[in-house]
């Protein structure tokens, strides 16, 4: 059986991000396939699932893409990465191939199209010519996989960020004592994109409306756009809001558990784990059409903070949505990792 290597990024301290779950989640779910994880991300407090083997890559930037290159020499099998945006690919363009090795790619964040197009002619060749080395895609959404097939790409995969999790999920995390009301989470980084200054706006109007609920809010990574302080201040304004900071993957996902609703306003293309964690643990999901969602998620238009008033309020006053959103539907032709995997290993078997 060939050997999977993972290059991905494990969860650190105190950090919650869709793509370094995944890799926690895919890790723990091949281990009996003998996987191991290259991490070239150093951070303090990594968490690895039991049994898997992992190899960190520390050093500075030149001195880890030498120590991957170095790996790359001495081992072969199924090279699966897992990568954040298609400029990645750069990495790829100048890692050798060996001969028998398979190569398999997921890109988690944003529009593959879009970055492609936006890209001069150069850096598009560089795409092409290293999609070209990659024998597998997983492609999560149509669009992804109408775009590698465009591009070249002959064995595109359509598959799902979401991967059932084995970590514990119980611990000690603050929630109201309220019995029978609203609990409706929202989390991002406390930038622009997140749209969390517009969400608390329109839970400020149902509050000064005397509407009841229970509003947590969750911020993680960095305050690049200088906004945390005035969201911050926003929610301060209203005695329903508990803040969040910083949580760990246990904390957070303990934290989803315990609500009715989670809110996702974001305005460009993302991974979407969360959306499809809250799905998965029957919390209800209201969220933007920017990227193809989890089945089962409500959908609303990018920046239509009216109609996400209208149908938060229906919601709290009759615990159900009002029939007018439209829900993400199932898509066709999705593969399951397990099948994918197979798939891999076959493609990789014929090639000694």
């Amino acid at each position: 059986m060939s050997k999977i290597f993972f290059f991905g990024r494990f969860p650190a301290f105190k950090e919650v991000g869709g793509v370094t779950t995944f890799t926690f989640n895919f890790a723990n779910k091949f281990k009996s396939e003998g996987i191991e994880v290259i991490d070239f991300y150093p951070a303090k407090g990594k968490e690895v699932p039991r049994g898997v083997k992992a190899h960190f890559i520390l050093g500075n930037r030149l001195k880890r893409l030498a120590s991957i290159f170095f790996f790359n020499f001495f081992n072969k099998g199924i090279y699966f990465f897992n990568f954040s945006s298609i400029r990645s690919l750069l990495f790829l363009f100048f890692l050798p191939k060996r001969i028998s090795s398979t190569w398999v790619a997921i890109f988690h964040n944003g529009e593959q199209s879009q970055k492609y197009l936006q890209s001069n002619p150069f850096a598009r060749l560089i795409m092409r010519t290293t999609l070209r080395k990659v024998d597998f895609i997983g492609a999560l959404s149509d669009r992804q996989r109408k775009f590698f097939s465009r591009v070249g790409v002959k064995n595109v995969y359509r598959v799902t960020p979401y991967i059932s999790s084995c970590r514990k999920t119980k611990c000690n995390i603050k929630i109201g004592n309220s019995v029978g009301v609203t609990r409706i989470l929202v989390s991002g980084f406390p930038t622009r994109i997140y749209r969390i200054l517009e969400t608390l706006s329109v839970f400020s109007r149902l509050a000064n409306e005397g509407i009841i609920f229970e509003l947590h809010v969750c911020l993680y990574g960095f305050d690049s756009d200088g906004i945390r302080e005035e969201i911050l201040r926003k929610a301060a304004q209203m005695d329903s809001v508990h803040l969040h900071s910083h949580l760990s993957g246990i904390e957070f996902n303990s934290l989803l558990k315990e609500m009715d609703l989670y809110l996702r306003m974001n305005t460009v293309d993302s991974f979407g784990l969360v959306v499809a964690e809250a799905i998965e643990c029957g919390v209800e999901v209201v969220a933007t059409d920017v990227c193809e969602r989890h089945p089962g998620v409500n959908l609303v238009a990018v920046d239509d903070f009216e109609l996400v008033y209208k149908e938060l309020k229906f919601y709290i006053e009759n615990k159900h949505f009002s029939g007018e959103l439209l829900i993400q539907k199932t898509p066709e032709g999705l593969v399951s990792y397990e099948e994918l995997v197979r798939v891999v290993q076959k493609h990789n078997s014929l090639l000694y």
